[in-house]
């Protein structure tokens, strides 16, 4: 078997390390010092800082290298003393408000401790920035408050079309939303939801004979998806093995098992040969009282390096943007 490559890995770190400098928040404060010690220094003015600030570093990690994980952290700062601290990841977003003060050159922000929240496949317990000082030199702001590393964090002043232009940027990286219908494609797959649907039973294509299935069981309903699957890669793929499916109803999650249609019988072992197709079941089974009840999403994961299409799936693979099929 093979294992993750360490590229991945420092990559999940990077996205861990950005959120708990950013989105977490510094758990020091910093005294604030009081009028500034040279009065005749223009003090700041709400007006000055008023609008987005993107941050290119934190803790030493760069706005590229977030950027290429489809994250990007920014303040947003009113002319009322309010303020955002929002951290885009891809299409999730994690958003806490707080407050700032104006001292001469420099302003002293504050945001509560928060309760935990979710970007994306990660949750994020939220302390407390408490007095944290910031200076502004013309369109950079800098300072070591907010971040419970102490670094040093930099953001620079931001249009709000630039800001948009992250936010869409990382967007893109996101899940690629898809109906049932539709065609998905990565570099090693193209693949059509030819549907998606609530089952009693789940059989497979060729019932002319003897032949296996899953039968119904009581209170209890089949979420099926079929799918038709090309490998347009140059080694044989294992769909069955080397993917990941999840379902969520109405905000319930279940796991989803990832079989081959092999006409008589399913299995997650079947082989589709390098430019074959093949028909693909990705099931759940869940209580009837969650059927029905609320928005209904499917999520497929597909590694994009050849290598990993013939091995056990690993949540740490480079994978492309996760597929969402919606019903």
């Amino acid at each position: 078997m093979r294992y993750a490559i360490k590229k991945p890995l420092l990559s999940l770190a990077f996205v861990l390390v950005l959120l708990s400098a950013i989105a977490l928040g510094g758990c020091g404060s910093v005294s604030n010092g009081g009028a500034s010690d040279s009065p005749a220094e223009e003090s700041l003015k709400p007006a000055d800082i008023s609008g987005y600030w993107i941050v290119s570093e934190a803790d030493g990690i760069s706005l590229d290298d977030t950027l290429e994980l489809g994250m990007f952290s920014a303040l947003q700062f009113d002319e009322n003393g309010g303020l955002k601290l929002i951290t885009h990841l891809k299409d999730s977003k994690v958003e806490r408000e707080g407050t700032y003060e104006i001292d001469g050159k420099s302003l002293y922000i504050n945001i509560p401790e928060a309760e935990e929240q979710s970007a994306g496949a990660i949750s994020i317990s939220f302390k407390a920035v408490e007095n944290a000082e910031a200076t502004i030199d013309g369109d950079t702001l800098t300072t070591n408050g907010i971040s419970t590393k102490g670094g040093e964090t930099v953001a620079n002043k931001s249009t709000d079309e630039q800001y948009r232009e992250y936010v869409d940027r990382v967007v893109a990286l996101g899940p690629k939303k898809l109906a049932v219908g539709e065609t998905g494609t990565t570099n090693l797959a193209t693949f059509t939801i030819d549907s998606l649907s609530y089952v009693d039973e789940v059989y497979p294509s060729d019932t002319s004979g003897f032949y296996s299935y899953y039968t119904h069981q009581d209170g209890k309903s089949y979420l099926l998806a079929r799918v038709t699957y090309t490998n347009i890669g140059t080694e044989y793929a294992l769909p069955g093995y080397a993917t990941e499916a999840s379902f969520e109803i109405a905000g319930n999650k279940y796991s989803g098992k990832i079989e081959i249609d092999a006409g008589p019988r399913f299995g997650s072992n079947y082989r589709v040969e390098a430019k074959d197709t093949a028909t693909v079941a990705i099931y759940c089974l869940v209580p009837d009282s969650v059927k029905d009840s609320g928005e209904t999403k499917l999520t497929w994961s597909i590694p994009t390096d050849q290598q990993y299409m013939n091995t056990y799936y690993r949540s740490t693979f480079p994978h492309d943007d996760d597929f969402v099929i919606t019903m």
